[in-house]
């Protein structure tokens, strides 16, 4: 036996089909009246609530209008069928391939039309975006032609005043609950004694929320998000209550600290179907399931300035680091200079191996790696240093280093068995150069590789200065990395390509572009302020205040 003809709304057919002549006892809507649909109409609400997809090719646009949806991708039609047997899923595609159009948009009218009674969060990284889609969906229950014709008792007639985005309800809800039709779900909302039958989190993950090289966000913003997502559950009905409730998430990755990596690697019960999909290259051709997306088009996007290996890979192929060469350090990424910049900011960073090692051949090896920063943003290696050395060894080493090069700050990284000859080297550095900042450099549960990424980005839009007479050691390992024997050095210099996405850093390498600036350099006066800081003797000059962040 077929399943029945359904209508969605609250009302039934009879109401549906009577002439608005007539009068029936329930007054909630439309003075009672009936709202004299048709039977085209109702063929057409009956096709809508069938077809998840056919709602957004025929309903949620005007007619001749073009839709993405009347040529789906195959992840579309599963996305569809998915939300139609509210089921809880992730669905990841590359960008420009419609999917929070369907997930978020598609998917919460086709939820609200199938049960006006439906609660919905949209689930987002900042409110600004989520008012955005809200007033989105909320603008076809005022405006779409089709939907208003043949979902009558849904119109909206209010305007978009500004709390309305934030929360607000279909007309014909039949309920009183706290929770509003939609609402919007932020990491700074206090959400606490509200449930909804329908999470919806789209690009949660996102540029302001990721750490580099593909975001301009933190690590501790990634962990935030995280940490928020695992609390979202709570917020979803009880399956006992309402057995429909779900999660819906959508979006494209951004590394290995995104929302979607943590759903893959906590969801061991597969509560979230995984539908993942993304731009594939065999024999130099690009491809995606995504009509319009040609060849031509992709390799167009892929050679955009803007667009790094590792941006490509995690946006475009959903895989963050494998694919298409994109850890693969270039020969003509290294540029030969005889002298240094004399206004640099030097550091010293340091990857160390903690072990007694100087008679083990086989033992790791510790790096250091001196480097500085030119006011335009170039990266410069002014020295290495890589060997077997006992913990005192390796000290005298860095101090020698300090003393030479008379940094801006010292980095070391830190570990668990490390606490005791940090703690040394710290104490050193305060008695004999009080006047030098240090930093413990801390992995945050981050393999090399993944630490290695903001470093290939620099190095692929900007090139690393170096000597290569001099640091061909650090050049080779970088062109065998992530092969290779060694990756010491690697990591030392990638803890300085870190510290060039801090926030402040940022501001200061995008200074204001104007016509005297075209290239958006330190202005002469800026040059000049610098150079009487240091000539003041004043170690803490405008453009280390700008570097570090410190006042």
């Amino acid at each position: 036996m077929s399943d029945p003809v359904h209508f969605g709304g609250p009302y039934p057919v009879e109401r549906l089909m009577a002439s608005p002549d007539r009068v029936f006892p329930d007054t909630r809507q439309n003075d009672g009246r009936g709202f004299g649909l048709g039977d085209d109409a109702m063929a057409m609400r009956a096709l809508a609530l069938r077809d998840p997809l056919y709602m957004a090719s025929k309903v949620l646009v005007a007619p001749g209008q073009w839709s993405p949806f009347a040529n789906p991708a195959p992840e579309h039609r599963k996305v569809a069928d998915l939300i139609k047997g509210y089921r809880s899923y992730m669905f990841l595609h590359h960008r420009g391939s419609f999917k929070t159009t369907l997930s978020d948009e598609v998917g919460s009218i086709y939820s609200l039309l199938d049960n006006p009674n439906n609660r919905i969060l949209f689930m987002q990284a900042s409110l600004e975006n989520g008012k955005a889609l809200s007033r989105q969906v909320r603008q076809h229950f005022r405006e779409t032609p089709t939907l208003r014709a043949i979902f009558p008792e849904y119109r909206i007639d209010t305007a978009d005043e500004a709390g309305q985005v934030l929360a607000w309800s279909v007309p014909c809800r039949t309920v009183n609950k706290r929770e509003a039709s939609l609402e919007i779900g932020t990491p700074d909302a206090n959400l606490s004694g509200r449930h909804y039958d329908i999470l919806a989190g789209s690009d949660i993950s996102n540029e302001q929320t990721s750490p580099p090289p593909c975001g301009r966000g933190t690590i501790e913003e990634a962990i935030k998000l995280r940490n928020w997502l695992a609390t979202t559950d709570g917020l979803r009905e009880s399956h006992v209550v309402n057995p429909k409730a779900c999660t819906r998430i959508d979006g494209t990755r951004w590394g290995e600290m995104d929302i979607y990596a943590y759903i893959l690697e906590n969801d061991p019960r597969n509560i979230y179907e995984k539908v993942i999909a993304g731009v594939t290259c065999e024999d130099g051709i690009f491809r995606s399931s995504i009509p319009g997306f040609t060849h031509e088009y992709l390799a167009e996007i892929r050679s955009r300035p803007t667009m790094s290996a590792a941006l490509w890979a995690a946006n475009y192929m959903n895989s963050p680091i494998i694919g298409d060469g994109a850890m693969q350090f270039r020969p003509e990424w290294f540029h030969d200079y005889q002298q240094a910049p004399e206004l640099l900011d030097v550091a010293i960073t340091v990857d160390p191996a903690w072990t007694e090692q100087d008679k083990n051949p086989d033992a790791d090896r510790s790096a250091i790696i001196v480097s500085g920063v030119a006011p335009d943003g170039n990266l410069y290696v002014l020295a290495i240093r890589a060997g077997r050395w006992s913990p005192s060894k390796l000290l005298d080493t860095i101090y020698s280093l300090v003393a030479t090069w008379d940094p801006s700050w010292v980095g070391i990284e830190g570990g668990t068995q490390s606490v005791a000859l940090l703690e040394t080297f710290q104490n050193e550095m305060q008695r004999s150069f009080p006047s030098i900042p240090t930093r413990v450099l801390k992995p945050k549960g981050q393999n090399k590789l993944v630490r290695a990424l903001s470093l290939h980005n620099h190095a692929e839009k900007r090139g690393i200065y170096v000597k290569r007479a001099e640091h061909d050691e650090l050049v080779q390992e970088l062109l065998k990395f992530p092969g290779g024997r060694y990756k010491d050095l690697v990591d030392a210099l990638a803890y300085r390509a870190q510290d060039l996405y801090v926030p402040h850093l940022r501001s200061a390498l995008a200074t204001e572009i104007r016509p005297e600036n075209p290239r958006g350099l330190m202005t002469g006066q800026d040059v000049l302020n610098v150079l009487a800081g240091r000539a003041q003797g004043n170690r803490l000059t405008p453009w280390d205040k700008m570097l570090t962040g410190r006042n």
